[in-house]
């Protein structure tokens, strides 16, 4: 028997389980069509990051698979995550704590609940002050009425001024207000606290 035909029947089955990855340069896998990311499933589950140290990230993609591109990561301190109940090709839907929606690898979540119609949390004293961290000048931060991108968005933070906000943490989330007066929730590791214990 040839050589070849001894490594080509090898070369299918890995490629079945996704042991092998096709050669394809970084910049044809960054211009996939739009139309190849898979529609974005009801994200009604929670999870929480499983098998990722609290100082890497998980990266979240385009579409379900490695040859889409980074779009997003997902880390232990941003606590719990909203995503699909059920998986595609072993990826969840899932949505970052900006708020853009792309997939990230099942093996790393790890299934908390099935999401309740998201209610707004109790919210702690707003006593100390806070900047957005690495937004640029012109960039803006979600805000949600939970402590979790699974609640629903009600406003953002505007980067270059101060906001008011809670001294401790829920969930690696602080309750903070917005410039229009709304009281929510958004990510402690995008923030810097300028005054306040």
């Amino acid at each position: 028997m040839s050589i070849s035909k001894q490594i080509t029947p090898a070369l299918a089955v890995c490629a079945a389980a996704g042991w092998l990855a096709v050669g394809v340069a970084p910049a044809q896998a960054a211009a996939a069509p739009a139309g190849t990311a898979a529609a974005h499933p009801v994200r009604a589950c929670t999870y929480r990051l499983a098998h990722v140290r609290s100082t890497s990230y998980l990266r979240v993609r385009r579409g379900p698979g490695l040859r889409f591109r980074p779009i997003g990561r997902l880390t232990t301190a941003g606590g719990r995550v909203a995503g699909s109940c059920t998986t595609t090709k072993g990826w969840v839907a899932v949505q970052t704590s900006t708020g853009r929606s792309g997939w990230a690898w099942a093996h790393y979540l790890r299934k908390v609940a099935k999401s309740q119609p998201a209610a707004p949390a109790a919210v702690p004293s707003l006593s100390c002050t806070y900047q957005l961290l690495h937004q640029g000048s012109t960039g803006s931060l979600t805000v949600y009425n939970g402590p979790g991108s699974g609640f629903q968005p009600i406003g953002t933070l505007n980067a270059g001024g101060r906001f008011a906000g809670s001294c401790s943490t829920a969930d690696g989330w602080v309750a903070v207000k917005t410039s229009t007066g709304k009281v929510g929730w958004t990510p402690a590791q995008k923030l810097r606290k300028i005054t306040g214990r």
